[in-house]
């Protein structure tokens, strides 16, 4: 049965993220792969036979594997415990085996990821003998929550001011939070953190990903490559900031998503003045080329800040 959780319920109820008494076949929704590697995080190695999970992504789990692995014993018995990524992309025959055939998962478990609720989590969290736990992404009003849950984790503490100073620098998301307070507990330890403590910080990352993507969503094109080229950071995170620049101008494309907010935040007035400048196709060939230029980062190809140059020279 599925059990629906607001990421600091659930970790504030299970300090275990699986039952030892409730061994069986989980299907678990989680809206940030930040969020499920806390989860896998949070099962303790001695609650598995021979202290470890296996790790298997859904390519790998084949209506042969399942029959192997899951529906007969071995010579010593089946003891072990899985783990499946991408649990959505599981083949229709391997489905239809997790649906309708009995498995034998009486003294282990089988932990199914997914990144999206399609017709197959669904109908899996709708039987009884299957526990479902879906962690929900919070809601726009609910980015302090989120931030504090990440405070507590990392156990860095920012009084009101930074928490503010935090909240109004960067898009509230896990990773953005999770970096930014871990950079704070190397810098500062266990010291509360004042707005100038948090300044050095964010300073010290170098690259300003909200003022560059003010830049190119304004059409400061000169000005966007200039400060890109004048930071040094490494290729990962020049690909997570192309991979930001991707969605950033695909909500410019297309902020029909705005509508169902109550209340805008200011990168969201931001989204919304900036798609008024921009064309449908012009914004979309900006997707492309993010994502032409994360696939670059990602492979750390040499040539990439010469074409970062050369894209800033073609600005004059």
């Amino acid at each position: 049965m599925r059990s629906k959780w607001k990421l600091w319920d659930f970790f504030k109820a299970n300090n275990r993220s699986i039952s030892p008494d409730k061994k069986g076949l989980y299907a678990v929704h989680c809206f940030d792969p930040i969020i499920m590697k806390l989860f896998k995080d949070q099962i303790p190695s001695q609650d598995l036979e021979g202290g470890k999970l296996h790790i298997l992504t859904a390519k790998d789990v084949t209506a042969d594997w399942i029959e192997q692995n899951l529906q007969t014993m071995g010579l010593f018995g089946n003891s072990e415990s899985y783990l499946v990524h991408f649990a959505q992309d599981l083949s229709k025959d391997a489905q239809e085996k997790l649906l309708n055939e009995e498995l034998l998962l009486d003294d282990r478990y089988f932990i199914m990821s997914f990144e999206k609720e399609n017709d197959f989590y669904k109908e899996l969290v709708g039987k009884d003998s299957v526990h479902g736990i879906d962690i929900q992404a919070p809601m726009f009003w609910e980015n302090r929550e989120l931030l504090e849950f990440f405070s507590s984790y990392t156990g860095v503490y920012l009084d009101y001011s930074a928490a503010q100073k935090l909240q109004d620098s960067v898009e509230a998301t896990c990773s953005n939070f999770l970096n930014i307070l871990e950079q704070l507990k190397i810098n500062f330890g266990n010291e509360s953190i004042t707005s100038d403590k948090l300044d050095e910080v964010l300073s010290k990352e170098k690259l300003d990903q909200f003022l560059l993507a003010e830049y190119f969503a304004t059409k400061k094109f000169s000005a966007f490559y200039k400060q890109l080229l004048s930071v040094s950071i490494g290729t990962e995170s020049l690909q997570r900031f192309f991979a930001f620049m991707q969605k950033h101008m695909g909500k410019i494309c297309d902020p029909s998503y705005l509508d169902d907010k109550k209340k805008l935040s200011k990168y969201d007035r931001q989204i919304l003045s900036c798609s008024k400048i921009w064309k449908k196709e012009d914004a979309l060939r900006s997707v492309g080329y993010f994502k032409e230029l994360e696939v670059e980062a990602k492979l750390k190809k040499p040539l990439l800040t010469q074409r970062l140059r050369r894209d800033y020279l073609r600005t004059f």
